[in-house]
């Protein structure tokens, strides 16, 4: 999280990641953190927010009850999921009062195709939802989307950004708020255990860029979710931007992240660490 200008801007509640979800427990289990971020300045209003790696369609037949499960009882004001290609309708069903950005309906690719094989004269195309790796929900009744878009951070990689505009904001609040998911490269290359670089510092210094440039100059707090792949690099780069994670600011020990269990294979080169971070 990045504060505008001298500060002010609102404050933030039960900001936490995950990923996977497994099939083997219960959201109800853990209850969510409701603890209040107080913001220098005048700022008065409060949101919730969480991150989740959702893994896809991976094994999502043993999963999907407990996906829903824990996207309903954190109902986050702000969410954001990576890998959440192939959950277009999963996360309708359990946030049906969010909007999704980049999910706007488009036709497919036109393709050649006989004669007889094309739609009556008038007939409307058919239509497909886009989905992306990475993606933000708001919740309508609180926030009006005023820009989104997808903007490369290298190797294949993206930040998915939205612009909201908060509907009860008070006097000395910031207008807007700029939210981003973002999924960072996995460790698990052999040309990066190879050559000991890490190909994250760049994405996060491209992540840095793109933030620069979408603000424009504007006094407005920034709000980063997502799986960082990484548990030091990207967030010591951030820092030294000048933004904070929301578990330091908020007080609050994080729990590591990965590996998920029940469903992920115990692996001693994958000690248990927080790799996913707002």
């Amino acid at each position: 999280e990045r504060r505008a200008g001298g500060g002010a801007g609102p404050g933030a509640e039960g900001v936490g990641g995950a990923e996977g979800v497994g099939g083997g427990g219960s959201a109800q289990e853990r209850p969510p953190v409701r603890r209040r971020l107080a913001w220098h300045g005048a700022g008065s209003y409060a949101l919730t927010s969480l991150s989740l790696n959702a893994w896809g369609g991976n094994q999502l037949s043993r999963r999907r009850g407990s996906l829903v499960a824990t996207l309903k009882t954190y109902d986050a004001d702000i969410v954001c999921v990576q890998e959440s290609v192939g959950l277009a309708h999963l996360l309708g069903e359990a946030l049906p009062t969010h909007t999704r950005i980049l999910s706007a309906a488009k036709p497919p690719p036109a393709r050649s195709k006989p004669a007889a094989a094309k739609p009556p004269a008038g007939a409307a195309p058919k239509l497909r939802l886009r989905e992306t790796d990475s993606t933000v929900l708001f919740r309508t009744s609180a926030f009006a989307l005023l820009g989104e878009g997808e903007a490369p951070l290298g190797s294949g990689r993206t930040l998915a950004w939205a612009r909201l505009a908060p509907h009860a904001v008070g006097p000395g609040d910031p207008p807007t708020l700029l939210v981003g998911s973002l999924h960072l490269l996995h460790p698990d290359e052999p040309v990066e255990y190879e050559s000991g670089r890490s190909p994250r510092v760049g994405q996060t210094r491209a992540l840095l860029r793109v933030v620069r440039e979408l603000g424009g100059g504007r006094a407005e707090p920034v709000l980063l979710m997502g799986d960082f792949n990484d548990p030091h690099l990207p967030r010591w780069h951030l820092r030294a931007a000048g933004y904070v994670d929301a578990f330091t600011a908020l007080g609050v020990t994080p729990e590591p992240t990965f590996p998920a269990h029940p469903l992920a294979t115990w692996d001693l080169m994958y000690p248990h660490v927080v790799l996913d971070f707002a």
